[in-house]
């Protein structure tokens, strides 16, 4: 199927490969100049103060100052409110890693901005636990020019714990295993909806106060009408990885744990699952010790 997109017209964003429901939360798109924001329908709603709001009110005009921050490092974001609403949300502005960070300093190719709020709103259609990405805005809209630069609000979640951090706390076994099968099985629900997470790691799932688990940070993924199986072991070996550059597989994060995690993502299959990571990670660890030592990853 072709992705077209046509918000300036409809004035709303739809998914890809399915229309939402009547009643389903979408997004509005409008746009100022040399900027283009996206909102979520019910926070414009709460913004503009009426139901059902024909354009998209412009939340980054109305952000307060800085109350709190979460994080740590180059992951620390700010915790702000839309002034008048009583929504507070997390405000941060696209950061690239990587050698290609240092030359882009910031800047984005424009199809990924519709390419996040396609995913935004498939997650929202689905019902996958994530990070709820509550708007966007592309800064530098220029006709020819394919970089912009982006801003994110996303909706905060308090007392949240990163994937290491979890796995690096001690926690009752019985608890620990549960939570462990429900990030498999939050893993599972966001293949099955379509999307490919070219970037997930340990610190990309957070575990909530209550115990919930969502994947966060969808920026580099890739949306389709399905993932292939070989996509969704490039994906978990990818995951298993980022646990060993950690130093986190062994003592901390034994292979009972990691069973325990195929066993949420797939129970009637997990010792093939297992055996297929295995081999993907002994393939792509052939690259990828090259180049941690060359960054100076030990």
């Amino acid at each position: 199927m072709s992705q077209r997109w046509n918000t300036e017209r409809a004035g709303t964003l739809r998914s890809l490969e399915m229309e939402p429901r009547a009643d389903a939360i979408h997004f509005l798109a409008s746009r100022d100049g040399r900027s283009r924001w996206f909102v979520r329908s019910d926070v414009a709603a709460t913004i503009a103060g009426r139901s059902q709001p024909s354009a998209a009110p412009d939340p980054f005009a109305i952000l307060g100052p800085i109350e709190d921050w979460i994080g740590g490092g180059r992951r620390r974001v700010e915790v702000r409110s839309l002034r008048g609403t009583g929504i507070r949300v997390v405000a941060k502005t696209l950061v690239r890693g990587g050698v290609l960070g240092r030359w882009l300093a910031g800047l984005a190719p424009r199809r990924r901005v519709e390419r996040e709020i396609a995913i935004a709103q498939r997650l929202l259609d689905r019902s996958v636990p994530s990070v709820e990405l509550l708007a966007l805005r592309a800064r530098g809209v220029v006709s020819g020019i394919p970089l912009v630069r982006i801003d994110y609000l996303t909706a905060v979640v308090a007392g949240a714990r990163d994937g290491e951090q979890f796995v690096r706390q001690a926690s009752p076994r019985r608890r620990r295993c549960e939570i462990l099968a429900r990030a498999g099985a939050v893993v599972r629900a966001m293949h099955d909806a379509g999307i490919d997470h070219v970037d997930l790691n340990v610190r990309n799932l957070i575990v909530d106060p209550e115990d919930r688990v969502r994947v966060l940070d969808f920026g580099a993924s890739r949306l389709g009408s399905s993932v292939t199986h070989a996509t969704r072991i490039r994906n978990l070996a990818r995951l298993w990885r980022s646990c060993v550059k950690r130093g986190l597989a062994g003592a901390t994060l034994s292979r009972a744990d990691a069973m325990r995690f195929l066993l949420g993502y797939d129970p009637q299959n997990a010792r093939a699952l297992s055996s297929a990571i295995h081999r993907e990670f002994s393939r792509s660890m052939r690259w990828h010790r090259l180049a941690w030592w060359m960054s100076g990853v030990r």
